[in-house]
């Protein structure tokens, strides 16, 4: 995969700018740099949110916040932790449901290995997460829609090898978060 494609992925703007040319849902976000930012950003989005380094793997310093208050106490160490590359915020979906999805791509084809649901809430888990493979409790139509997302990524970043995308559903819309 290419260093481009990859970038496309980590960059917040990169990404929201494809996955809008995709036509796939994303979760409302946006990036920051400072305090001031994530106060407006995350006022922006709307409460509770995501906060999170960029470029980071394994939800290293992710915070789910319900209010300023909040967010306040934790930037500091968000802002630490990304040495000066921006922080993410993410509208966070209550009673959401997240998935893993597991999949390869050869830059032309696409093979999803596996959907997995995670058990916990989504935005629980710090990198580490309990799943059930195969998930359980979606309707062919979500899944469908989970595959389509993911081939509609494989193909647009030309992977080649292993490819991760979280993605949340909730209700009968599904979200992608991340790849």
């Amino acid at each position: 995969t290419s260093f481009e494609s990859i970038d496309a992925t980590e960059d917040r703007k990169k990404f929201k700018k494809l996955m809008k040319q995709l036509h796939i849902p994303l979760v409302e976000s946006g990036l920051a740099f400072d305090e001031r930012e994530a106060l407006e950003i995350a006022e922006y989005v709307g409460y509770p949110v995501l906060i999170r380094p960029s470029y980071v793997l394994g939800g290293r310093a992710m915070e789910m916040v319900k209010n300023a208050g909040e967010l306040k106490k934790k930037i500091g160490e968000i802002i630490w932790v990304s040495e000066g590359r921006p922080i993410i915020i993410d509208h966070f979906l209550e009673d959401a449901v997240e998935v893993v999805v597991d999949a390869l791509g050869d830059g032309k084809n696409a093979f999803i290995a596996g959907i997995m649901q995670q058990i916990e809430e989504a935005g629980i888990h710090s990198g580490d997460s309990a799943c059930i493979l195969p998930a359980v409790d979606f309707d062919a139509n979500t899944l469908e829609k989970i595959e389509e997302y993911a081939t509609k990524i494989i193909h647009a970043l030309e992977i080649k090898g292993f490819c991760n995308i979280q993605m949340a559903v909730k209700g009968n819309n599904v979200f992608v978060i991340e790849v």
